[in-house]
This record gives structure tokens, sequence and C-alpha cells, in this order.
């Protein structure tokens, strides 16, 4: 009988944690993206100009698939990953200088939030 319910509580436990776990993993979505320069992003180059910006989670912990989307059309896409950082005032995209001609699309920050998209290069 003592081993059937701490067999439960261990069972409860692991529950609440997995579900604490699975709320912090941040939703997919989307946001508005101006880029004011072309930029590269997985070796497509993006002109300047507005676009939706994508990103949906993987099922790997901490993947995220991130779409630059005008219109009905695909630009470009990148796989990234989840990581913490300090909150942000505004959204932001974060771009390096890269050997090509346009800077690299490497990062992506969330108003008010400490989760952020770092790009695969």
């Amino acid at each position: 009988m003592l081993r059937h319910r701490t067999i439960l509580l261990v069972l409860a436990f692991a529950s609440l944690f997995f579900l604490a776990a699975a709320a912090r993993l941040p939703a997919d979505g989307s946001r508005k993206l101006v880029f004011e320069d072309d930029v590269v992003l997985n070796g497509q180059v993006v002109p300047r100009g507005i676009y939706l910006l994508t990103w949906e989670s993987h099922e790997n912990p901490g993947g995220v698939r991130v779409e630059v989307i005008r219109g009905r059309k695909v630009i470009a896409s990148a796989a990234g990953r989840w990581i913490r950082r300090e909150k942000s005032p505004h959204d932001a995209t974060v771009t390096r200088r890269g050997s090509g001609v346009a800077p690299e699309f490497v990062e992506i920050r969330f108003r008010d939030e400490e989760d952020a998209i770092r790009l695969a290069p």
C-alpha cells in the first residue's frame, strides 16, 4: 500500500513538472517585420521591405522554424532555437556583418519578453 502511494506521488510530481515545462515553451506566432536594408537569412537575400515573420516551435527541445513572408510567398526560412535574454524594451531584429553584401539576420527579440530566437547560421 505504501509503495503504491509512493508511485502515485512520484507520478503526480512528474506530471506537474512536465505540464510546467510545456507551459513555459513559447507559443507559435507572427509579427510584422520591417527591414530598412537588405538582409541575408539562411543564404537567401531578403530585400528591404515589409514582411510577416512567423515562427513555429518544433518537437525537439527549444527548436523553432522561422519564415519571412511577403503576401503568400515565403521569401526565406531558417531553423533556430529559443534562448533566454534580458527583457527587450521593444521588438527587435539583430543582424551582423557577414562576408556577403548584406548583413546576416541572426536573432529576433520580443518586447517585454525574456525569450528570443537565435537563428542558425
